[in-house]
């Protein structure tokens, strides 16, 4: 993976460690894939992985898994307990169609999707302040894809080693929004 070319990438891991800063209609996380990258919350293509809760009811804490094109679309979001303030760490393993999410180093589920096959990585979020600690990309190695392993996927790794590409300070504990 290189940096400049980042509009180009396809396949890599890519974590955040991010908090939260309210406890009601928001989210915020990892953008992915993503292209054509515009001011407002849903303005980019690509597929976003965060942390908050179900729009519309705040009461549903979750891992949000969706995508932009200009509007919002859930994919599938899965309830888990998110607490205001604490920091997460969001991790997402994009190999071709196939994604896998964890938090905390816990698998939390996989997914797949076609439409956006290449782009690079952001974070965003909705209706909230939010704080990111570190963003890392880095390329995939063969560990990253056990995990797709009951899906049935097959395919060679071609990545060397596990170091990350690009590490990336983005705040120490300011807010983004």
């Amino acid at each position: 993976l290189n940096v400049a070319d980042s509009s180009e990438w396809t396949d890599y891991v890519v974590e955040a460690d991010l908090s939260v800063g309210t406890n009601d209609n928001n989210n915020a996380g990892i953008m992915l894939r993503a292209t054509n990258i515009g001011n407002g919350s849903d303005e980019y293509n690509g597929l976003f992985v965060g942390i908050g809760y179900v729009p519309g009811n705040t009461q549903a804490q979750a891992v949000m898994i969706g995508y932009a094109d200009g509007n919002w679309h859930d994919i599938k979001p899965i309830p888990h307990p998110i607490e205001v303030n604490r920091v997460y760490n969001l991790k997402v393993v994009a190999y071709g169609q196939n994604f896998a999410v964890y938090l905390d180093d816990e698998f939390i589920s996989t997914f797949t999707n076609s439409t956006f096959t290449k782009g690079t990585v952001g974070v965003r979020s909705y209706n909230t302040p939010f704080d990111v600690y570190d963003l890392t990309v880095r390329p995939l190695v063969k560990d990253d894809l056990k995990v797709f392993a009951d899906n049935g996927l097959k395919g060679e790794v071609w990545a060397n080693g596990d170091v990350p590409v690009a590490t990336v300070r983005l705040a120490a504990k300011d807010g983004y929004t």
